[in-house]
């Protein structure tokens, strides 16, 4: 067995760092978090290659004298701690030296900072948690960090970072929630050279959940505040209707620090259940601050975990606020329509049949090149047997009841749709068509930062499978074009689905890609449920649906199809 042994300082600060530092976007919070607490009223974030290649991050706080500045390089080292009690009531987000040597370990990193008090900055460069290299540097009061080739001497964690799309999603979300917690300070985003983000001081938290995040996407919100002995929780949510299929849209804070807690996320997530649809999500941003000694924020190294002494409390504040804002915003949709802030107009609505083919004058690309000679051609599959189903009628405008080779069949009128479209999508951008149909005006989409990331690294996707996306200026777009499948009647929306169908697919899986597309192109464009069927419209959704591949379920897996065989029925009836 080896021996016991010293680790070097190298591998310790190394071992350090991967508590605080699992990503990208674990760095740009650190040091977003560590210019908020140097009281700056600017912050600039720059990212290339998802920050895997470069971060920079910039501020006008207090800076630091070439003193501190060596310090802050120091493990261990801090303005903020002096003793063991002051951990238990830390009050800001971090300190500089707590994450900029742990950063310096796994990276080449920058220091250029300024406290103001001389004519010159001090400028630090250490590469992965080497000696530090000095000189004298110009820069206003304030402090840069640039931090290059993370982990790159680290390859085993390299290796599990993400895809540069995934990562830069990750970083957008890190600056989302700061610029959130801190409504004051000015916040930019830069990736890849492109603005994701441009957020001017705010004059309240409910101002600057609308600067990021758009009217258009969130309406109006509800505010709402309550309190239980030391907790107090102000928070605001969307009203209404105005939902999502993802939680995308709900943000948790504790004095001040985004935080992940699954207690809270159960509150929220019943609250939610208990007011509105429970397949979709409201938009909720809640603010819970804590008197000393109510709760722990030093659970996690990057203290997104908190500990409450009194948990059960907690859950029932944030379920009774919550609950009682999506009833008063219900009953508030219902007396005064919450206005969509567009700019440009929608189209009219116009009737489609939801079941025709798609339109045949479409843009068409042509389809991929025939295999080389000698290539071997795919064998055809069996010949698959398409029931006969004799339509019977339309139970609650929601159900198709028909009869079929085996009995009695009754059809979920949306889900079958879905199942028809998602195959005819997917074929369709597999085969390398592109169809679209031109807007006769184009709607303006205003984007959230994750998602101008997504739009920027899925505009081919998109593209395929038939948007037409004109970018304008900062994280405005216009949306020419949607896929033939769709319906017009709210081309945000179909645009936001299909970009968080991608987000969730990743980068890596063409395949998987082009089926999380198709699904989410086909669930916002089949008929729905409480939607008339005249004949002739049954007729063609049954026999669509009978040709398809896997008719059994929808693209999310929902059953389709409920049967009644013959025999079923006699023996219920007492005939056998």
């Amino acid at each position: 067995m080896p021996r016991v042994h010293r680790l070097s300082s190298e591998v310790i600060d190394r071992i350090a760092a991967g508590e605080v530092v699992e990503r990208p976007a674990s760095a740009v919070k650190e040091l977003v978090e560590n210019a908020l607490d140097a009281g700056a009223s600017r912050i600039e974030v720059e990212v290339d290659g998802g920050g895997i290649d470069r971060i920079l991050v910039r501020d006008d706080g207090a800076g630091m004298s070439a003193e501190d500045a060596r310090l802050a390089l120091e493990r261990h080292a801090t303005s903020k701690i002096a003793s063991d009690d002051d951990l238990a009531r830390v009050a800001t987000f971090g300190f500089r030296g707590e994450a900029l040597p742990s950063i310096a370990s796994v990276s080449r990193l920058t220091l250029t900072t300024s406290d103001g008090s001389s004519p010159e900055a001090v400028r630090l460069r250490i590469e992965h948690g080497g000696s530090a290299t000095e000189e004298p540097a110009a820069r206003p009061r304030g402090t840069d960090v640039l931090v290059e080739g993370l982990f790159s001497k680290t390859p085993a964690r390299r290796k599990f970072l993400a895809s540069a799309e995934a990562e830069a999603r990750a970083v957008a979300v890190a600056v989302t929630r700061a610029a959130l917690s801190s409504p004051a300070v000015a916040f930019t985003l830069r990736s890849n050279g492109r603005e994701t983000l441009d957020a001017p001081a705010a004059v309240d938290r409910g101002a600057r959940i609308l600067q990021v995040f758009g009217r258009a996407t969130l309406g109006e919100l509800e505010s709402f505040e309550a309190r239980a002995g030391g907790l107090r929780l102000a928070g605001y949510a969307t009203r209404g209707s105005v939902t999502f299929p993802s939680r995308r849209h709900q943000y948790l804070f504790v004095n001040g620090r985004p935080i992940e807690d699954r207690g809270l996320s159960r509150a929220i997530g019943q609250a939610a259940r208990d007011a509105i649809r429970i397949d979709r999500h409201p938009g909720a941003f809640l603010f819970l601050t804590a008197d000393a000694g109510v709760v722990d924020v030093n659970v996690s190294p990057a203290k997104t975990q908190v500990r409450f002494a009194d948990s059960a409390t907690a859950f029932r504040l944030v379920y009774h606020a919550l609950h009682s804002a999506l009833l008063a915003g219900k009953e508030e949709r219902r007396l005064r329509p919450v206005p969509t802030g567009t700019v440009i107009a929608e189209p009219a609505a116009t009737y489609r049949d939801p079941f025709a083919a798609p339109p045949t004058v479409p843009v068409i690309v042509p389809p991929p090149s025939p295999p080389e000679a000698g290539a071997e051609a795919p064998s055809p599959g069996p010949e698959r047997r398409v029931p006969e189903l004799v339509p019977i009628g339309q139970y609650r405008e929601s159900f198709i009841l028909a009869s079929g080779p085996e009995g009695l069949l009754v059809i979920d009128q949306h889900a079958a749709h879905e199942r028809t479209l998602y195959e005819r999508i997917r074929d369709r951008i597999a085969s390398g068509r592109v169809l679209s149909q031109k807007l006769l005006l184009r709607v303006l989409f205003e984007a959230t930062p994750e998602e101008a990331v997504t739009l920027a690294a899925r505009s081919g996707d998109l593209a395929a499978s038939g948007f037409e996306i004109e970018p304008m200026s900062g994280r405005s777009y216009a949306i020419a074009a949607l896929p033939a499948e769709s319906t017009e009647r709210a081309p945000v929306e179909t645009l936001r689905a299909a970009l968080a169908a991608l987000a969730d697919a990743g980068a890596s899986d063409e395949a998987l890609r082009r089926d999380r597309l198709a699904a989410s192109l086909a669930c916002r464009s089949a008929v729905t449920i409480r939607y008339h069927l005249a004949g002739e419209e049954i007729r063609h959704l049954l026999s669509d649906w009978a040709k398809t591949r896997d008719r059994f379920t929808c693209p999310h897996g929902r059953p389709v199809v409920l049967s009644l065989s013959e025999v079923d029925l006699e023996k219920h009836f007492k005939r056998r």
